[in-house]
């Protein structure tokens, strides 16, 4: 069985993977359109999967760097309450 983890972080990744699928089937889509001399629309599909790519890697980098974070704030509150 997988490790629990947060509804959160686990959403994201969701959305990530299915940002580079669709990048994916867009560049497949590009490499289709542009065998068979579809010019125009391979520019397109092209165009879509380097958005998709690209959006999917700032969320990437994005979910990492908040990973490495320190989650101060829970720690904090516990902390910062004052004995009775």
């Amino acid at each position: 069985m997988p490790p629990a983890s947060s509804g959160r972080s686990a959403t994201v990744d969701a959305c990530s993977r299915t940002l580079l699928q669709y990048a994916i089937v867009f560049f497949v889509l590009a490499l289709i359109a542009a065998t068979v001399n579809f010019t125009g629309g391979a520019a397109g599909a092209a165009g879509i999967a380097k958005t998709l790519f690209v959006v999917f890697l700032v969320r990437a980098v994005g979910g990492f760097l908040r990973g490495l974070r320190p989650r101060l704030g829970r720690r904090c509150l516990g902390s910062a309450r004052q004995a009775p």
